[in-house]
């Protein structure tokens, strides 16, 4: 594998040298370990210096009105244009390098202290400035240090000046804020978001700072929890980070938190996951490992998965507007557990299936007793001719859950003459999978495997299946009835919300099913 230094990779950054590889890293190069709140300055603080005599470059030293007016002037203009782009980026970020200011702007004039962009904020009081080693704000300056936002009153006369639509895209409609910094979270995660969207722009259209990833914003939740940045996938899939540089019993709070609003807002319906990233060079074996540790125990107790899996996609499919019912519906009514046929042909109109069945969606946020399945499926066999159930039992987490599925739900069912249809990912680890969990059942629970079948679930086109191998590899365990075509365009209406009843990609393989189940009233193929 050959290696590029990041300078030599192809960067979206429009300014050459606040670019990725050229501006400084602030984790490599250690900012991380300066005290970034210990050396703000704002042109009142500079202002008391000079008039003490300890500062004598007055280049930061501006009268306010005229720093404000210098700040505004050439409105329109490129110039005008990249300071209320930086000002953009400062709202989004909180706290930036000079650097990664120039970057995200698209502006050369907050790279250096020098510039009449940099100065002339400053002594408006629109920005704070913040300096290493004990430095004081002057043209010479640099060649790195930290910027944020300044007062709210100057920016509220800067508003006043703005047209509707620069105000709207500096703030996004939100007050400016001045408070609430967490400097080394937050230039770490510009410079995440800012890889991001030089590096990887086909992959990350948006990247967006802690303003914007606000629980409000994203899950419509109550409070002021925000994550460290936002990360918006091409698909749209919001990707939150957390910064985390410490073990401390901080980390296991903020873990504790997010797992609570997913647990209650399902990848389907959100489009929303959170990525931990551990920022401690000195220590990040350490602190990983205890991350790793306290975000899966947050997993297990709130019952969360690691991926989107199919029970999540299942809660949110749609049948006329209205979700499915799942079996986590029990508490609200019998009625209320199953989808009739009624719901479904009353889609499909001139197709409708002259059939009377009822669908049990086994999707749910929380393992359910076997016992409330079978109490179901019995009151839903009183309302239809055949009943069809989804329990997901290789996907229940809890393994006492999972076993009594088993031995008190599903093996009555099909020793009562019931069908089984077992699904395996395209993969060789889900055909060993569903082959180990069917040798099971007729090693270990003796059940007669006649009325098994099994299937590929998810089979992308692009991948060819070897169905005589499979058959003989399932012979005498379940009958291959062939696979279920997965495509963008269909998992796409899954995830939003749509039962699609007769896509060609899955009627091949219902209509197996169906003919293995009533042979003597379908004809054949």
């Amino acid at each position: 594998m050959s290696i590029r230094e990041l300078a030599h990779v192809d960067s979206a950054c429009t300014v050459g040298d606040a670019r990725a590889g050229v501006r400084v890293d602030p984790f490599w190069s250690g900012l991380w370990r300066s005290g970034l709140g210990s050396a703000w300055w704002d042109r009142k603080l500079l202002a008391s210096h000079v008039d003490a005599g300890l500062v004598r470059d007055g280049a930061f030293n501006m009268d306010q009105g005229q720093a404000f007016e210098s700040f505004c002037c050439g409105g329109g203009g490129p110039v005008w244009s990249g300071r209320l782009r930086g000002l953009a980026g400062l709202g989004s970020w909180r706290v930036v390098t000079n650097q990664q200011l120039a970057a995200v702007s698209g502006f050369s004039g907050w790279a250096s202290a020098s510039s009449s962009t940099v100065r002339a904020g400053f002594g408006a009081g629109l920005l704070r400035m913040g300096l290493f080693a004990g430095g004081v704000p002057s043209s010479s300056t640099g060649p790195v240090f930290l910027l944020r936002p300044g007062s709210e009153k100057v920016f509220g006369h800067l508003s006043r000046r703005l047209s509707y639509w620069d105000w709207l895209s500096i703030t996004g409609g939100l007050p400016w804020r001045v408070g609430g910094l967490f400097p080394r979270h937050n230039v770490l995660m510009s410079e995440l978001g800012l890889l991001a969207a030089e590096l990887l722009p086909q992959e990350f259209g948006l990247s967006f700072g802690e303003r914007w990833s606000g629980t409000d914003q994203l899950l419509g939740a109550h409070g002021n929890k925000s994550g460290d940045g936002l990360l918006v996938r091409d698909d749209g899939l919001r990707v939150v980070v957390e910064l985390t540089a410490s073990a401390a019993p901080a980390l296991e709070q903020k873990v504790d938190a997010w797992a609570s609003l997913l647990a209650r807002n399902r990848l389907a319906s959100s489009g929303v996951v959170v990525v931990f990233v551990v920022a401690a060079p000195d220590k990040s074996d350490r602190v990983a490992r205890r991350t790793r540790k306290v975000v899966r125990s947050a997993i297990a107790r709130y019952g969360l998965s690691g991926n989107a899996g199919q029970a999540d996609q299942q809660l949110m499919l749609g049948i006329g507007g209205a979700n499915v019912a799942t079996i986590a519906d029990w508490p609200r009514g019998a009625d209320e557990v199953f989808t009739s046929a009624g719901a479904i042909n009353r889609l499909r109109g001139d197709d409708a299936l002259p059939a009377n069945f009822a669908f049990i969606a086994g999707a749910s946020e929380r393992p359910v007793s076997a016992d409330i399945f079978l109490r179901a499926v019995n009151y839903a066999s009183t309302k239809a001719d055949m009943v069809v159930v989804d329990t997901q039992v290789v996907d229940t987490k809890v393994a006492s859950t999972a076993d009594s599925m088993v031995s008190d739900f599903m093996l009555p069912l099909w020793r009562g003459g019931a069908f089984g249809l077992g699904l395996m990912e395209p993969s060789s680890k889900g055909a060993s999978n569903l082959h180990r969990w069917m040798r099971r059942l007729a090693d270990v629970y003796h059940l007669d495997m006649s009325n098994q079948m099994v299937a590929v679930n998810k089979m992308p086109y692009s991948l060819d299946v070897d169905t005589d191998q499979l058959e003989e590899a399932f012979s005498g365990l379940g009958r291959f009835v062939g696979s279920a075509y997965q495509n963008d365009q269909l998992f796409a209406a899954m995830s939003f919300g749509g039962l699609s009843v007769d896509d060609e990609n899955l009627a091949g393989i219902a209509s197996r099913v169906v003919y293995r189940m009533f042979p003597d009233k379908i004809g054949g193929f």
